[in-house]
């Protein structure tokens, strides 16, 4: 039998809004406040909430994320985003997507002031930059 619980693996991690730990995102434009999950979940999980005050820039290019899957929730602002099943959708405040890993997307523009809180399974998810797929408009 397994004894093992999920509190032997775990840890409550609590992050402070008014310490956070700050740290580059993706674009010179981002900020990332890591959530403190990496260590509380054993590396099963990766919240960060990313931020801008002056938008993303150009479009991130298509790629794909080698994970199990990706949540967004939209805070403030806006995301227009792109997949390789043909969605084309703009998820604002309170809005949120699911993108599964492997799912080739590509995130088209932003508003000049955007928060989202951005989930992925596990940890560690390395992004791969691809060509557009074919037969998309």
């Amino acid at each position: 039998m397994n004894t093992t619980t999920p509190s032997d693996q775990f840890k409550l991690t609590v992050s402070k809004a008014n310490e956070p730990i700050l740290g580059p995102g993706r674009r010179q434009t981002l900020t990332n406040r890591d959530l403190g999950t990496v260590e509380a979940t054993a590396g099963r999980m990766l919240a960060l909430v990313t931020s801008a005050t002056q938008g993303m820039g150009p479009a991130s290019g298509w790629h794909y994320h080698v994970c199990e899957y990706q949540l967004i929730y939209v805070l403030k602002g806006w995301v227009d985003l792109e997949a390789d099943d043909g969605t084309h959708t703009r998820i604002e405040a309170g809005d949120s997507a699911i993108i599964p890993g492997g799912m080739r997307h590509n995130e088209l523009g932003t508003a000049n002031e955007i928060e989202v809180l951005n989930i992925t399974v596990p940890a560690e998810a390395e992004m791969v930059m691809c060509d557009r797929p074919s037969g998309l408009k």
